[in-house]
Formats: structure tokens, C-alpha cells, sequence
């Protein structure tokens, strides 16, 4: 059976890839993840060309790019008063309004740890 895959790459610097993830072993398809300080002026051609080279390093061809995402705020950015005054407190409060909840990664930084431990929370607060 197919299963998801996901290789450590050697991390190379600002704007390199650091994972891949292939939703299949047996898919010729690949997601690359990186991680740059957009204030650095790396464009996404490079972030491109950082894939090739990276994969070239591990004997691998990369055919072609099918998409790409540059995301400038990854994860919500509030300001020091706003953390002071409560803002992550004050953002769950709206789970519930119109029957909807927000779950995953929302509101909280994306990790698989944390994303878990919000649903959970969701599901027995409000279920």
C-alpha cells in the first residue's frame, strides 16, 4: 500500500528547501517546504532554483514546478498591546458563533503537536 513520505533535506541557508513531503512513495509529485526572511529580497524563481540545486545534490530530477505559495505572514502577527490585552484569550471566544468552530492551525503556530491539541480542545469544550 501507498503510504506519505517526507525526507529531511541537509538545510542549505535562507530560502532552501528544508523537507519534501510526496503525498504517496510511489507519486512522482513532491511538496517543498522553506523557510526565508522575506525582508532578505529573495524572490521565488531563486526559491526555485534552490530546489533544483538542492535536489541535484541527492541524485534527483525536478521536472518542473506545478505551483507555488510564498506566504509573507505564515502564522497570525499581533502586536505587543495586543498580546498585553489578550488577544489569544479573547480568539477562541468566537468559536461557536453561527455554529462554526476554527480549529487546526488558526491560531496557533502549525505544528502537528499544537494543531492536535486545539481540535482536541475544541472538540471537548464544545462537543
Amino acid at each position: 500500500m501507498a503510504k506519505a513520505v517526507m525526507l529531511d533535506i541537509p538545510v542549505q541557508g535562507t530560502g532552501h528547501p528544508r523537507d519534501v513531503v510526496k503525498s504517496w512513495d510511489d507519486d512522482s509529485a513532491a511538496i517543498f517546504n522553506g523557510y526565508f526572511d522575506n525582508t532578505q529580497g529573495i524572490k521565488e524563481k531563486e526559491c526555485y532554483r534552490f530546489v533544483e540545486e538542492n535536489m541535484s545534490k541527492l541524485d534527483v530530477t525536478v521536472k518542473g514546478c506545478l505551483g507555488s505559495t510564498m506566504w509573507i505572514n505564515y502564522f497570525p502577527h499581533v502586536s505587543r498591546e495586543a498580546l498585553r490585552s489578550g488577544h489569544f484569550d479573547k480568539v477562541p471566544e468566537i468559536n461557536g458563533t453561527k455554529n462554526t468552530y476554527y480549529s487546526g492551525s488558526l491560531f496557533n503556530f502549525e505544528t502537528v503537536f499544537h494543531t492536535m491539541s486545539v481540535s482536541q480542545w475544541i472538540v471537548e469544550e464544545y462537543f
